[in-house]
């Protein structure tokens, strides 16, 4: 039988595919959404793709306050941080969760994993060894043997 995949995304690049949210959600419903759709949030954003708008990206430290990690596995490299001035602080003792935030040129931010963001979904499409893929808009079907 056949099997297949639909991802829908509205960025690319080299190869990864990326769905940014219009809908707002909490940190962990936002990564449940991504790992729903085959992906999970994105790691290591940089950049103003995202306007003045504020996403969630898969960084989080919730197992170990001040320890950084990807909801994907990867190596959270501190030299490679991107955080605003200031940050990570843990305000309030609160703030476990990651996001972009646009207005301040795509930095990162810590912030209380509860607050209602739109979030920013990673996909590697060199996992799969699709036999058709079929492109319509930013509709990606993948079709397995």
């Amino acid at each position: 039988p056949q099997r297949f995949l639909i991802v829908i995304i509205n960025w690319a690049y080299e190869d990864k595919c990326y769905y940014f949210s219009t809908d707002r959600k909490s940190w962990d419903d936002a990564r449940t959404d991504c790992v729903g759709r085959g992906s999970h949030l994105m790691n290591a954003f940089y950049g103003s793709l995202v306007g003045t708008e504020i996403f969630w990206i898969g960084l989080n430290d919730i197992a170990a306050e001040g320890v950084w990690e990807w909801t994907d596995g990867s190596t959270f490299l501190p030299f490679l941080a991107y955080w605003k001035p200031g940050n990570p602080d843990n305000w309030e003792d609160n703030e476990d969760c990651g996001e972009v935030v646009g207005g301040e040129k795509g930095q990162w931010n810590d912030d209380v994993c509860t607050s209602l963001r739109k979030f920013i979904s990673e996909l590697s499409c060199q996992h799969w060894s699709a036999s058709i893929l079929i492109c319509v808009d930013y509709l990606f079907i993948y079709l397995f043997n």
